[in-house]
């Protein structure tokens, strides 16, 4: 569990994204931009199924901690990790009820929406900084996370966008 959440990791998931910005900017290799595509939405999706239990696991083994700081950890995460699946759930909702409908400027509203959701990420784990526990961190990459999770928009706007099965498999 611990190599989902090292620096090797995220470090390795930005110059994915990064990869995946130059693909989509140059329209070249779609094959290999849907497979980055594909492994940064898993990478996201695990570990924000992940990410609870690797706190409480971090928690249990922090000297500085006590029992009811934990629960006060475990309390504020799952509150503050709520409204980020929530934020992510309704953007999800709509980008598809968008895709479905064939409304334009889906792409806008998904790069505003993970903008949006790390900015609510890092403004509600302002209020869990403390000396004992990096929690704010945490915190943090689960909105990191959650955005990672939308980038599945394109991957469904391509497989649903061109009707035509043909073009689905030429691309």
């Amino acid at each position: 569990m611990r190599i989902l959440f090292n620096t090797y990791a995220s470090w390795l998931s930005i110059i994915l994204i990064a990869i995946f910005i130059i693909l989509s900017a140059k329209k070249i290799c779609p094959r290999i931009k849907t497979m980055i595509n594909l492994i940064l939405v898993t990478y996201g999706l695990v570990c924000s199924l992940m990410l609870p239990s690797y706190l409480m696991v971090r928690l249990s083994h922090n000297p500085r901690v006590d029992l009811e700081f934990i629960q006060w950890a475990s309390k504020e995460f799952i509150n503050i990790t709520a409204v980020s699946v929530v934020v992510t759930s309704v953007v999800l909702a709509i980008t598809m009820w968008m895709i479905i409908h064939n409304n334009n400027g889906v792409h806008y509203i998904m790069i505003c929406a993970q903008i949006f959701i790390v900015m609510i990420a890092f403004i509600l784990s302002l209020n869990t900084i403390n000396k004992r526990f990096d929690l704010a961190a945490f915190i943090f990459n689960m909105g990191y996370y959650n955005a990672l999770i939308l980038l599945s928009i394109p991957l469904y706007h391509k497989l649903t966008g061109n009707r035509n099965c043909d073009k689905i498999l030429d691309e």
